[in-house]
């Protein structure tokens, strides 16, 4: 979606009926599974 932020881009999702979260650190690591473990 910004493709000019490099490996720190932005992307917009649309999502419909589906409550969802997404949460991902600057290492691409999800943060659901690192605070679960």
């Amino acid at each position: 979606a910004f493709p000019d932020l490099g490996m720190e881009a932005i992307y917009e999702f649309e999502v419909e009926d589906m409550p969802a979260t997404v949460a991902v650190d600057a290492k691409g690591r999800s943060i659901h599974r690192i605070v679960a473990a």
